[in-house]
């Protein structure tokens, strides 16, 4: 069910190339990574809830190609608020930086998305 959840989220940001990221590895370059953070659900049934990711955005700079760094933000919001088009149902819970060093900011979105697993999932 994680991995179909994040399939959702990949879907909300197509365009934007995801990895996820190895456990113990570090963000030191030029990436957009997923971290899957936790699991709540919704009832004693275990019938749907709440899966919770990171998206880490690093951005090289203020610039990432000739687009504006905040233009990147610009669009991972867009398409947030979009993503009920997209057949998912979820939230963005907060968009702030993580870290950054000398040229590199490292953005960490926070983002829920609520699933059920029925017939349709597997």
């Amino acid at each position: 069910m994680v991995t179909a959840a994040a399939a959702d989220l990949k879907r909300i940001f197509e365009g934007l190339e995801i990895v996820e990221l190895d456990v113990g590895k570090e963000i030191n370059h030029y990436g957009n990574y997923l971290v899957f953070d936790r699991f709540v659900p919704s009832s004693a049934m275990l019938d749907a809830g709440t899966f919770s990711f990171t998206l880490y955005v690093a951005i090289n700079s203020i610039n990432r190609g000739h687009t504006h760094g905040y233009g990147v933000m610009d669009q991972i919001i867009a398409a947030l608020s979009k993503s009920v088009e997209k057949g998912v149902s979820g939230r963005c819970r907060d968009i702030k930086l993580h870290s950054f060093s000398q040229r590199l900011f490292i953005y960490a979105v926070g983002v829920d998305i609520y699933r059920t697993w029925d017939n349709r999932d597997e």
